[in-house]
């Protein structure tokens, strides 16, 4: 009997993730209810949340599972069971910030699936970056740092260029507009010119949340992708006649995310996963 006991306390520490995967299934097996739901979050509203919460946390763990699944057959070399407590965190983190009161047409599944996502992604950046390091980061920095040092006066000019040139006004911007939808290259130019300074902008804004971390491009060659966003943007929004001719719907809707999203893709072709987003 005691060999017996022994044997299947053995075959419990030899595959925690299975064991992990029935145990949930137990605990979680009776979904909650629309209703019922809501009134555990008006409970922990009320600041009455402990068992509150514990009881929608147990309720939605089989939720992480199959998030976490899709992300081990992508990375083969993490462990499920570590991305599924990481996905455990972002659940966490959705029951913490979920107000049924501002997300009534929201269901708190859907809500949940993009914070444990978050959490899972996270995870996996910080593993990359850490393997990262260990196969030579040291390496590639080295000849980064050559391709700054190279690229750094190229970068100075650059700069020095779109400080001297002058921001458009309304009016000015307009009239080139319309001179585009009349087919005229050179006006096309000039808002091209007119916008370097918002690549700039973007760039640095990416550069100090994500590419210091990763020492794949430079802020040069990420400002190049960024340009190749802004003439996408004018590409795409090029007006047919001089009716649909809008140069604020450029300015404050459009040219920016078409810059960062370049420049960001650029990013995710050269690691596999967008770190802006996580």
């Amino acid at each position: 009997m005691t060999n017996k006991n022994n044997q299947k306390s053995k075959e419990k520490d030899i595959n925690p993730t299975k064991n992990y995967l029935k145990e949930i299934e137990e605990i979680s097996a009776t979904p909650l209810s629309p209703k019922k739901e809501k009134e555990l979050f008006k409970k922990i509203g009320k600041g009455d949340d402990g068992e509150a919460k514990k009881k929608i946390i147990t309720a939605n763990l089989k939720l992480v599972v199959p998030i976490a699944k899709k992300y081990a057959k992508r990375y083969p070399d993490l462990s499920l069971l570590d991305l599924i407590q990481k996905g455990n965190l972002g659940l966490l983190k959705a029951v913490d910030r979920f107000n049924y009161r501002e997300n009534k047409n929201i269901k708190f599944s859907d809500y949940a699936t993009w914070w444990i996502r978050q959490a899972i992604t996270r995870s996996i950046y910080l593993s990359q970056l850490s393997k990262m390091k260990k196969e030579g980061m040291e390496k590639i920095s080295i000849k980064t740092k050559k391709r700054e040092k190279e690229q750094s006066k190229e970068l100075k000019k650059y700069l020095e260029k779109i400080k001297k040139i002058p921001l458009l006004t309304y009016d000015e911007e307009r009239k080139l507009w319309e001179e585009i939808s009349e087919g005229n290259i050179d006006a096309k130019r000039k808002i091209f010119e007119a916008y370097l300074w918002l690549v700039a902008k973007v760039i640095k804004d990416i550069v100090e949340r994500t590419a210091r971390n990763y020492p794949y491009m430079t802020p040069l060659e990420l400002i190049r992708e960024g340009e190749k966003g802004l003439l996408e943007a004018i590409d795409s929004h090029s007006p047919k006649n001089k009716e649909e001719v809008d140069p604020y719907l450029f300015r404050q809707m459009y040219v920016k995310e078409w810059i960062a999203s370049k420049a960001r893709m650029s990013l995710y072709n050269k690691i596999g996963f967008d770190p802006y987003a996580i």
